[in-house]
């Protein structure tokens, strides 16, 4: 028979193995076990878009507004269909407004602190907004926010409105006496630069997205120009206004007829800065908005190049300190089969995607890694007016490094600690019966 230390040492194999096996198992949710848990911790925004935060740590949210949205009839038109501030807009009849904003969180205190920045929205609800998108500090702490267009530059134009659409904006003081007032200043044009420039060389249309600082001024993305800008006083062409980088034009199957490949937009979106300097960008795609057919693009001397695959439909992107990237989702099943879920994912540094949220998370457009090491991101953000809210997402430690194994994770681990198991079993039990005492 065995002696007890060789049956305790039997022993010590197979718990080992069941412990490493147990841990496996309880680390394995670990990659998505803050889906759907957050902290709402803002309220009632119109239409939320990027989200910053300030040095000593208070939030900044960008509310694309509501436009000119009244309950009731109808404003009346004029012979061309157009009322004064109503026009038929790329997602339905629209109208302008001053009902942009900037919000405020500190100390859980929420605050509109400037008001009155140009909004349109769909007349019936508020909802789609097109207004203050991107935020961000120069080098000298001043706030601006970048307003889109989504529409040709002339547009504006025929919808006298539309004025202000398309600028970047210093933001000054919280409240706005006039257009160019104390509340905030037009400091550049920067759709005028897509009639001009057209960077992509395609169909002249305009929407300033989000932004990031570089140098005195600003890397910003146009999503209808295709292309990262800079807005700074080094640019060039006397409007402060130059091109960083050009995303082409790729093919994808037609929705209906797979067989069929079509021209499909880039659609940049989210921006930001590696450890390297480069610009991290994100896509959203245009139509036919393929499910999995987003990418994440590093630009590396005025080139964008294919970093990460995969994704569907990216609003924003962020940068952690540890190298990982954050990439938001606005929809993940597609624009042309919206079910509305947002998706946020850290890809860490070796390449392991881990998803922070899913549940929960509705049309979301915008993202910020808070100083506490959160993810904060604007939830229902095209949603009617004041219906939107920022959400805290925590990101907690992986006690067991699972993304060594790959995309499999805690599958790998598992696996190879079976066979260790089986392995150390297999090498001690020859010993354990030659030391079998004979009868």
């Amino acid at each position: 028979m065995k002696s007890p230390f060789q049956s305790r040492s039997l022993a010590i194999v197979v718990i080992i193995s069941f412990y490493l096996i147990a841990v496996a198992i309880v680390t394995a949710p670990i990659a998505t076990a803050n889906a759907g848990l957050f902290d709402v911790v803002a309220t009632d925004l119109d239409n939320p878009r990027d989200i910053i935060f300030d040095d000593a740590g208070a939030m900044y949210v960008a509310e694309a507004g509501r436009g000119g949205f009244v309950a009731g009839p109808t404003p009346a038109l004029n012979s061309s269909g157009d009322s004064a501030y109503c026009f038929d807009g790329p997602e339905g009849f629209a109208c302008t407004g001053y009902t942009g904003a900037i919000t405020k969180v500190e100390g859980g205190v929420q605050e509109r602190i400037v008001a009155d920045l140009p909004s349109y929205a769909l007349e019936a609800d508020g909802s789609g907004a097109i207004g203050p998108h991107g935020l961000g500090f120069d080098s000298e702490g001043n706030l601006y926010t970048l307003v889109g267009l989504g529409a040709p530059p002339d547009f504006r134009l025929e919808h006298p409105s539309l004025e202000y659409f398309g600028y970047l904006m210093q933001v000054v003081t919280t409240t706005r006496e006039n257009a160019g007032g104390s509340g905030w200043i037009p400091v550049m044009d920067v759709a005028a630069y897509e009639a001009t420039a057209n960077p992509d060389g395609g169909v002249l249309d305009s929407n300033p997205f989000y932004m990031t600082p570089y140098g005195d001024g600003f890397a910003a993305t146009d999503a209808g120009g295709n292309a990262l800008l800079s807005l700074g006083p080094a640019a060039d062409r006397g409007t402060g206004v130059a091109t960083l980088a050009v995303f082409p034009d790729v093919l994808a199957p037609h929705p209906f007829t797979p067989t069929i490949m079509i021209p499909m937009n880039a659609v940049p979106t989210g921006v930001t800065t590696n450890a390297d300097s480069n610009h991290l960008v994100g896509q959203l795609t245009g139509f036919p908005f393929p499910d999995g057919g987003a990418n994440v693009f590093e630009i590396v001397a005025g080139s964008p190049v294919t970093m990460e695959t995969g994704f569907t439909n990216i609003l924003d992107i962020d940068y952690g300190a540890d190298g990982s990237i954050y990439v938001l989702e606005m929809d993940d099943n597609g624009l042309l089969a919206p079910d509305g879920t947002g998706v946020v994912t850290r890809i860490h540094p070796d390449g392991f995607r881990e998803v922070l949220a899913s549940t929960g998370l509705v049309v979301p457009t915008g993202m910020a890694l808070g100083p506490d090491g959160a993810v904060y991101v604007s939830n229902f953000g095209p949603a009617p007016a004041g219906v939107g809210q920022v959400v805290r997402i925590p990101v907690q430690p992986t006690d067991v490094n699972l993304s060594s194994f790959g995309s499999a994770g805690a599958y790998g681990f598992l696996a190879l600690t079976l066979l260790l198991g089986i392995g150390l079993a297999l090498l001690l039990l020859p010993r354990w019966n030659r030391s079998e005492p004979q009868r």
